[in-house]
């Protein structure tokens, strides 16, 4: 998909990568609503394949999955990995 408004930070990258290393497994990242975390934000969830109605795009040998109508609604997209106390996690900004 050309001139996608999805970024994911190397962070990110990194740790998405390591952790399908760990399950020795080709999963892809599906970007969702996430309705626990309340209104209009997004969250990350591992998939098997892309659906029909999706957008997919391939980032540094990783491949995201996002549905092509929450896609227009949410660009552009930033993914991060953040470290913070007592944990860490992924920062998700979007035009919702």
């Amino acid at each position: 998909m050309e001139g996608y408004m999805l970024t994911v930070t190397d962070k990110a990258i990194d740790f998405l990568m390591n952790l399908m290393q760990r399950m020795e497994a080709q999963k892809k990242v599906r970007i969702t609503l996430d309705d626990a975390a309340g209104a209009n934000a997004l969250g990350l969830v591992l998939d098997e394949a892309a659906g029909d109605g999706d957008a997919v795009f391939a980032i540094h040998g990783i491949t995201f999955l996002m549905d092509q109508d929450l896609y227009e609604k949410a660009e552009p997209i930033d993914i991060d990995f953040i470290e913070y106390t007592p944990g860490a996690g992924f920062k998700i900004t979007s035009g919702l």
